[in-house]
């Protein structure tokens, strides 16, 4: 392979990671964008903060229904 072979094959390749380096740089500005109009997220850490009050406001939910159902099925047991 000559060496101008070589030179237009890494410049090849050295295309296609800037083509990827720019998908991926979209990418994150459209994932970012979409934290800050649906979540009101500026940054990713702010996304993990409210991703943690989530899921807490979650396990507080799902424990309330556990214990409703329970009360339910014991009052109920039997009549239905």
């Amino acid at each position: 392979m000559s060496r101008i072979d070589e030179f237009t094959d890494l410049k090849k390749k050295v295309d296609e990671i800037r083509n990827k380096a720019e998908q991926a740089k979209g990418a994150r500005s459209q994932a970012l964008k979409q934290l800050r109009e649906k979540y009101d997220c500026a940054t990713i850490m702010a996304a993990r903060k409210k991703l943690k009050q989530l899921e807490k406001q979650e396990a507080k939910v799902e424990e309330k229904y556990d214990e409703a159902l329970e009360s339910f099925k014991s009052e109920w047991e039997g009549k239905l």
